[in-house]
């Protein structure tokens, strides 16, 4: 008589996960299914099989495996565990969040949970996770969380102060090339580029074909004004990039440092990042609008740099306080990771703040469709995240408008704001693949800074000798730009020049850049470096030191050239070939001192000395320009919002006649 096996759901469950942990799949998966077969709310069984369609990267079927198994066992935090990798996977970050708190109140020793918990609200910023990050470090120091720990540090405090999660990771894990990187990147915001450069060039060492390192050491250089050093880093970084992403667009920001590059040049490399951009968006979606052509318009300014002290506030205060609010309705996207009083200043002036930090930019263009949006308006065409966003197509019109590039070389960019002065008209043209649209007012209007004290006298005066200036970070004093100011400095040798930006109180940066000025004949003894400040009001009155400021080229001044006239200095400006080399003829002449823009170097020359040998005009310049600017249209925020709304118009029209 053939004795009779009594198999149990136990038994099932034990072969199948020795052959799951053992590689074997199929084999396990036919276990786990004839449990069910069973019994089809056995938890286990169905936990067990949704840990297998995850390492199989099934993610939607293993999550509707892992639901049904919380919903037969919701006292289980391993199974609220493994559903919120899933949810994680799927970019449902929310519901991760909510997942992964599940399983730390069900297993509050659960070390991986917390771990889990923590990146989360990282990711949502709806709460804090450093006590996560820590307690998972208590309940296992050999846990993998001090990278993340620092991170965590980094976007909440400073990344300064993320070093010694970063640091205790490397102690821990030597060969970690992420921890490493992100090290370096805490010496670079703490000052210490020698010693993030060593770091960068360990990482480098170990993992040769890194990107994050490459773009980390070109910023570096970049920063140093180490142009040719810079521009090796990122081309190495950009092309080890895929898909194309930050460090990409970093190389195109920076190529604008570059001499010798014109419009041609720039829309080349624009639009080859673009045409890869593209090739991972959506078909372009269809929009349900009302195509009313006169009806109140849904405007969103889309960006993630609304933070005070940012430039981008300069520019967009002067259209959210100016706009017609019965004709436009007036959204901001803000993806922005550290909020702060500039941000909420911007949510003030708007009808509508929208923050979609941390979303899929698939998800943040739907985010708009969804809200409706008429016109989406991107005020940051340089970075890879948003024009990836407006890749989606985000709204039926989109528009670029104050982008630091030339082009954003996207089809699905509609319009580009202008002038004539930035893009000159049978010039230009050919190098968008937007539709520039110049407006009489100005390719933008700049608000006048409330902290900003009273125009003092003319330091001349004071100090018995001409000053000369430029408030423009290191990367913009191009080579050029130096042996020209070396010229003017040798045509006055009794002048100085004072040199402002964030880094030149670093001594390191400080004798890179005095000695390109000796290479030129030019004593270092005769600039004043001068680092940042905190106080806004201080960089304003260090400032207002400047008797003659000095605008670099290919990449000219922006605000700075505006702070500069409205403490009474004159700027000198040369028009290259370029839309950031030609942004100061384009203030200036809206500012109503076409004088001051140069067609060459020359000129620019002739210019600054005719300035510097009349001290009298210099004080008469200087004591009327604020009165001057007040008048101005480049100070006429109103004007200029009236002119952008007027084109806003248009485009809605021309899309309303549109068949549908």
């Amino acid at each position: 008589m053939v004795p009779v096996v009594t198999v149990t759901v136990a038994d099932l469950l034990k072969v199948g996960l020795a052959h799951q942990q053992a590689g074997r799949g199929a084999i396990a998966e036919e276990m786990y299914r004839r449990v069910l077969r069973f019994d089809p709310r056995q938890a286990d069984a169905l936990h067990l099989m949704g840990v297998l369609e995850l390492g199989r990267g099934r993610r939607e079927a293993a999550l509707a495996l892992l639901d049904q198994a919380a919903e037969a066992a919701p006292r289980r935090g391993d199974i609220h565990l493994s559903r919120a990798g899933a949810l994680a996977g799927l970019s449902r970050t929310g519901e991760a969040l909510d997942a992964f708190a599940a399983a730390c109140r069900l297993v509050p020793d659960m070390a991986i949970a917390h771990h889990g918990l923590g990146r989360a609200l990282v990711e949502t910023r709806r709460g804090d996770p450093r006590p996560h990050y820590r307690r998972a470090l208590a309940l296992d120091p050999a846990l993998s969380a001090w990278n993340d720990l620092g991170w965590a540090i980094q976007q909440m405090v400073s990344m300064a102060a993320a070093r010694t999660g970063y640091a205790r990771a490397i102690a821990l894990a030597p060969l970690d090339t992420l921890a490493l990187r992100n090290l370096a990147g805490s010496l670079v915001a703490s000052g210490e580029g020698i010693a993030a450069l060593r770091r960068y060039r360990q990482t480098l060492a170990l993992e040769p074909d890194n990107g994050g390192a490459f773009a980390g050491v070109g910023a570096l250089f970049s920063a140093w004004g180490e142009v040719a050093a810079a521009r090796v880093a990122f081309d190495r970084a950009a092309w080890l990039e895929n898909p194309p992403g930050e460090a990409w667009s970093q190389r195109l920001f920076f190529l604008n440092f570059v001499p010798g590059l014109g419009f041609a040049e720039h829309f080349r490399e624009n639009r080859r990042w673009a045409e890869r951009i593209e090739a991972g968006a959506g078909a372009p979606p269809v929009f349900a609008n009302e195509r009313a052509p006169e009806r109140r318009i849904r405007v969103a300014y889309v960006s993630p740099e609304l933070v005070a002290g940012h430039n981008q506030l300069a520019w967009l205060m002067p259209l959210l306080e100016n706009h017609d609010r019965r004709s436009f309705e007036i959204a901001v996207y803000a993806d922005v990771p550290h909020p702060d009083q500039g941000t909420r200043r911007i949510a003030e002036a708007a009808d509508r703040f929208v923050d979609i930090h941390g979303l899929p930019r698939d998800q943040q263009a739907a985010r708009l469709r969804a809200d409706g949006i008429d016109i989406a308006v991107n005020l940051c065409g340089w970075r890879a995240s948003e024009r990836a966003l407006f890749a989606w197509r985000a709204a039926p019109i989109q528009v670029a408008y104050d982008n630091h590039v030339t082009t954003t070389g996207m089809r699905a960019i509609d319009f580009r704001i202008t002038d004539a002065e930035v893009d000159p008209p049978g010039v230009a043209d050919d190098w968008y693949t937007e539709r520039l649209v110049r407006l009489g007012t100005g390719y933008a209007s700049h608000h006048p800074p409330a902290e900003a004290p009273e125009v003092s006298a003319l330091p001349a005066r004071r100090n018995g000798h001409l000053t000369f200036g430029s408030v423009n970070q290191v990367p913009k004093l191009s080579l050029p730009t130096i042996a020209l100011w070396s010229r003017l400095l040798a045509a006055v040798p009794d002048a100085r020049l004072m040199l402002k930006a964030y880094n030149l109180a670093d001594p390191h940066v400080a004798g890179l850049v005095g000695g390109r000025f000796r290479a030129n004949g030019i004593d270092p003894g005769r600039i004043d470096f001068v680092g940042a400040f905190v106080d806004p009001a201080d960089h304003f009155r260090a400032v207002g030191e400047i008797d003659i400021c000095l605008d670099p080229f290919p990449f000219n001044g922006g605000k700075s050239t505006c702070d500069a006239l409205w403490m009474g200095v004159p700027v000198v400006t040369l028009a290259g070939n370029s839309l950031m080399s030609r942004i100061g003829a384009s203030l200036l002449a809206r500012a109503g001192f076409p004088d001051l823009v140069a067609p060459d170097e020359d000129a620019y020359l002739a210019i600054a000395l005719d300035l510097a040998r009349d001290i009298d005009r210099l004080e008469r310049l200087r004591q009327g320009m604020r009165a001057k600017l007040s008048a101005s249209i480049l100070f006429d925020g109103a004007a200029h919002t009236r002119d952008l709304e007027a084109a806003y118009r248009r485009f809605w029209r021309e899309w309303c006649a549109q068949p549908s």
